[in-house]
């Protein structure tokens, strides 16, 4: 947890107002030629080549009218100004003293002097002679008029200093009462403003008050964008501070886009050796540190620190940042002698030009201790971080992050030295320092969740450690009061990353806090086990939940928001609109060629955001029924599963950690939770011997004794491992299974409830498919939503496609995109496929297309209609970008459509199937992300509203396939379940099959998912059936109307 703990003091940039130049007019007297040279200069920021021009215009002054002649003062100020530019501290310092000197001798009330002074001591940590600074000048901005530009100027740079000093009110308040002389003079539209409002939006980002501080952002952005373009180098300048704030946020996906964005911008109109160019490499950098791509992250580093070596030389606080940087990458990457080595170094330069008093250094300080920590340089390290904490609560107080970190490090030292009641304290003050409303005397820990902090990815640091230390100090003491501690703190910090992750908007963003969020789950169920309650057991089930298919669950909440939510059609429709766009554009992204693609498509993303933001925002206020039930907590509960539950089934639940396997068992009366040690590594290992013995038909003919073995052995060990021990009640005949990790690449019905020895028949093993009828689900939450919801309208009829593979001519296709012509090329012919649809059409009612209608666009067109699909065509899981995995629909030369239909474009699709069967290669197969699962062509549909799906594991074979569709339809025309049809299929297929064609390769693939209710479908038969019956009745309406009307 140390490793990326400085990330929350990531650097921010912003326009400052702070060090401004006389008005050039007053030097043009005699002087316009070497003026013109300095502007030139200026203008483009080449600081170090304008300095002579400065120095020769001030000699002159000093030689023609003296030094205490206005004009030599005006060249000095200026000088001193370049200076500074250039990192030259010291040299700038004495030449503003020296005006200071002289405009005290004639009397002259320079108050854009003391700011530029004040603004040097306070880059240079010495707060205290920049506050002494500027109350000296507060008399002389008054006398310019507390209306003036001037007199913002000053406010503004009094507030920077009370940021800087975490007086973060007293900043608050200058900051508006500047802006609202900005406004009152030049009004909003305006640049000045911009500056204004960027810098406040700086003190609210320190703060914690992200909403605030974007809201600032994009106003200013805004403004620029209609003041200078969207190509301008200060429009770059607002992207990037988006970017700091997103990436504080921990939205990195928003963060990179703008980061991307505003780097392109910089190096178009300012150049590859720009100060701002070299800015923008450093937030990028930080940004892939922050997300561990380290191979991304130093190539940018090293470049950013050359630029500014070649602009500044290496004695500047720059050049020190670039160090930080480096020695943290260093750090987090194991290369620890290069660390230290960057961390002295940054270290002895802010020594050596700022001194060692000043906050600056003090995060030489800090960095270096954390690197001992590590090293196990205990002794050094608490002598650093003492001199730190001491250091920073003297100048800045501590309400402030830096200080924060620094009680962080004490508390993770004094872990390490087994000094708990100090590790203790330094924690829960770490805690309270990040919130106003926190006091560190009486710390709830059950209300960690409610307050807010100034920095959330600190917070979540600071309870981990904390968590850390009560672990310890139970331990150590068995003392149980401590063991309930640690599981309510664990309880709050699930809470409050619930609530974090609810106010992002991007799916991957989401996913990254859940990766954090594991940490504690894990931590609340292995004290619920040590508390050994039902309560609490009951509890860690419910904490399982939280980091299951956490995105479905919120798609299925935005859908009940949209309906029961009072929201307008026409809104609910743009927000539709809106989330396919977005969707769209994503994988644009992946697919795009060239650079300036890329950066269409990235600019195109990031205002697409803000849309949704800006839409998402405005419904919250309008429409709050809407916006509570799609922010609800709908996470199951046990007590809930059980209600549900029927006396013959079991649900069966993992939660895989890196050294235990924990496996939940819910029955009608009963939740059970073991623990399984096993480390992750060789669970998954066992699990990939299996799957390739399950899978791989050329090792099964090649070396078919060593598949055989790889099979049974590896099959029984997993039953016996994870399963055997919930399976006590005999009386259980259904199990629903919620897998975790690499466990959901496998079926549990090819599982072996005994030891296999000798001669193998596969028509005999003891499959677990033999006792039980297994369904699976990606989350009980989501099982229980599935079955709460009914069973959706099902007209009975099917949908079925047949798709073929005829031999394609590359150059007919040329129009497609290499990757899906490739693609195409690659998939052999499936000789069953056609026949499969047919001896469907033979029997149901519905629409059966083969051949060349078998295409995406029909798919598209027709899917809406039936309450069954059917696809009997090629898969391809993508495991590098899932949301390109694909159905394999017929080439049909269609220039809309590239019959590759795709993850992302069926998660669009509003279906009404009451079931989707995907027999179809790997459609249940994909890659694991925490907090979502196996992310598969399977999950798309259910995104898209089908509640059940039939989906393979792994390529099939299309013989065996065709036969157990057909028997598997048979069994559901009869009124089985839908898991309980595929189970009686699988069962007939086995002992029909002959020799080595029983084995599972052949059946087990296919597993049923979510659903399985049984569903009525319209036979040939029963279409008949119900003609005759609607002919006998007009009949014997016919006879009777006749009857009484002779009668009559």
């Amino acid at each position: 947890m140390l490793k990326t703990i400085y990330i929350c003091l990531i650097f921010i940039l912003v326009l400052r107002v702070s060090i401004q130049a006389q008005d050039l007019d007053l030097m043009k007297l005699n002087y316009a030629e070497l003026d013109s040279l300095i502007e030139i200069k200026k203008v483009k920021e080449a600081y170090k080549l304008a300095i002579p021009y400065v120095q020769a215009s001030r000699q002159k002054a000093k030689v023609e009218f003296g030094i205490e002649d206005t004009l030599y003062i005006n060249y000095t100020a200026d000088l001193g100004l370049f200076l500074y530019y250039i990192g030259h501290y010291k040299e700038a310092e004495s030449l503003w003293l020296e005006v200071k000197h002289l405009n005290a001798k004639i009397r002259k009330e320079d108050i854009t002097n003391l700011i530029n002074l004040a603004t040097l001591y306070q880059e240079l940590g010495d707060y205290v002679q920049a506050k002494k600074l500027l109350e000296e000048g507060k008399t002389i901005a008054a006398h310019l008029g507390k209306e003036s530009l001037k007199y913002a100027d000053y406010l503004h740079t009094l507030a920077a200093l009370y940021q800087e000093m975490g007086q973060y009110k007293k900043a608050e308040l200058l900051f508006l009462k500047a802006n609202g002389i900005r406004i009152k003079i030049k009004g909003k539209f305006h640049l000045d403003y911009t500056v204004g409002i960027n810098h406040l939006g700086t003190l609210y980002q320190e703060t914690g008050q992200f909403i605030a501080a974007e809201a600032l952002y994009l106003e200013s952005l805004e403004i620029k964008a209609k003041l200078l373009g969207k190509e301008h180098s200060n429009y770059a300048v607002s992207l990037y501070n988006l970017a700091v704030l997103y990436l504080e946020m921990g939205n990195y996906s928003k963060a990179e886009l703008f980061h991307l964005e505003s780097k392109k911008i910089i190096e178009i109109t300012q150049g590859k050796e720009h100060p701002n160019y070299a800015t923008s490499l450093l937030g990028l950098a930080t940004l892939y540190l922050g997300i561990g791509d380290y191979e991304k992250a130093e190539p940018l580093y090293l470049e950013a620190k050359k630029v500014r070596v070649k602009l500044w030389g290496k004695k500047h606080l720059s050049y020190v940042e670039v160090l930080d940087y480096l020695g943290i990458l260093y750090q987090n990457s194991g290369a620890y002698k290069k660390s230290e080595l960057s961390y002295l170094e940054g270290k002895a330069i802010r020594g050596e030009v700022i001194g060692k008093d000043n906050i600056h250094y003090i995060r030489s300080v800090n960095h270096l201790g954390v690197l001992y920590l590590i090293l196990e340089r205990l002794a050094e390290a608490e002598q650093l971080f003492l001199e730190a904490a001491m250091k920073n609560k003297r100048l800045l107080g501590t309400e402030n992050p830096t200080y924060t970190v620094a009680l962080y490090n004490l508390g993770s030292l004094y872990l390490r030295k087994e000094k708990l009641d100090k590790a203790f304290f330094y924690c829960k003050e770490s805690i309270a320092t990040n919130s106003a409303q926190i006091d560190s005397n009486c710390l709830e820990i059950m209300a960690l969740d409610t307050f807010d902090y100034y920095s959330d990815k600190c917070i979540n640091y600071s309870i981990y450690k904390l968590l850390e230390v009560i672990k310890a100090q139970y331990q150590k003491t068995a003392d149980k009061t401590k063991l309930k501690q640690h599981y309510q703190l664990a309880q709050s910090a699930i809470r409050l990353n619930e609530r974090f992750r609810n106010d992002f908007r991007d799916d991957d963003d989401k996913l990254r806090t859940l990766e954090m969020n594991n940490d504690f789950v894990k931590a609340g169920i292995s004290t619920a086990l040590l508390l050994d309650q039902p309560t609490h057991i009951q509890e860690a089930f419910s904490f399982a939940e939280q980091n299951k298919s956490i995105l479905l669950a919120d798609a299925i909440k935005g859908n009940r928001a949209r309906v029961f939510g009072d929201l307008p059609d026409t809104l609910a429709e743009e927000e539709l609109q809106l989330q396919k766009k977005l969707a769209e554009l994503k994988k644009e992204n992946y697919s795009v060629q060239t650079a300036d693609e890329k950066a269409r498509v990235n600019r195109e993303l990031g205002e697409l955001n803000l849309k949704i933001d800006s839409f998402l925002k405005s419904l919250k206020d309008k429409y709050p029924k809407y916006h509570a039930l799609k922010y609800e907590n709908i996470t199951a509960k046990a007590q809930e599963i059980q209600s549900l539950l029927d006396e013959k089934s079991l649900m069966i639940e993992y939660f895989q950690t890196d050294t235990i396997l924990y496996l939940f068992a819910l029955s009608k009366d009963q939740v059970a939770l073991y623990p399984i040690s096993i480390h992750k590594d060789s669970l998954e290992k066992r699990i990939g011997t299996l799957r390739n013995a399950l899978s791989n038909f050329i090792f099964n003919i090649e070396k078919k004794a060593v598949a055989d073995e790889h099979y049974v052995e590896n099959a029984h060990w997993l039953y016996q491992k994870i399963v055997a021990i919930a399976l006590k009640d005999k009386s259980i005949k259904n199990l629903i299974v919620i897998t975790d990790g690499a466990l959901g690449h496998l079926p549990f019905e090819a599982f072996l409830t005994r030891a296999v020895k000798g001669e193998k028949d596969y028509r005999l093993m003891p499959y677990l498919l033999n006792d039980y009828t297994i369904s699976y689900n990606y989350s009980a939450t989501l099982w229980k939503d599935n079955l709460k919801e009914g069973k959706p309208n099902s007209n009975g009829e099917i949908l079925a496609f047949g798709a073929t593979y005829p031999k394609v001519d590359s150059n007919a296709l040329s129009f497609r995109l290499p990757y899906f012509l490739d693609l195409r090329l690659s998939l052999p012919q499936l000789p069953e496929s056609e026949h499969e649809v047919n001896v469907l059409a033979q029997n149901f009612e519905g629409n059966f297309l083969i051949g060349e209608q078998a295409n995406e666009q029909l798919f598209k067109e027709k899917a809406l209609g039936y309450g069954i699909i059917h696809l009997a065509m090629h898969g391809r899981s993508n495991s590098r970008i899932p949301m390109l995995s694909s159905l394999a629909f017929t080439e049909d030369n269609n220039q809309e459509e590239n019959n590759f239909l795709e993850a992302y474009e069926i998660s669009q699709l509003e279906l009404n199937a009451n079931l989707v069967v995907l027999s179809a290669c790997e459609t249940g197969y994909g890659k694991f992300k925490q907090g979502e699962g196996v992310i598969s062509i399977a999950r798309s549909f259910m995104y898209a509203g089908a509640p059940s799906l039939i989906v393979s594991l792994w390529q099939v074979n299309d013989a065996s396939t065709a036969v157990l569709m057909q028997s598997f339809y048979h069994y559901l025309a009869a009124g089985k379940t839908k898991d309980a049809a595929l189970r009686q299929a699988k069962l007939d297929y086995i002992q029909s099959a002959k020799g080595d064609k029983a084995h599972p390769i052949f059946w087990s693939a296919f597993i049923q998912l979510g659903n399985t209710a049984p569903i009525a479908l319209e036979t040939k038969r029963s279409i008949w059936r119900n003609v005759l019956i609607g002919f006998l009745f007009l009949v014997l309406f016919a006879t009777g109307i006749k009857y009484w009307t002779k009668k009559r």
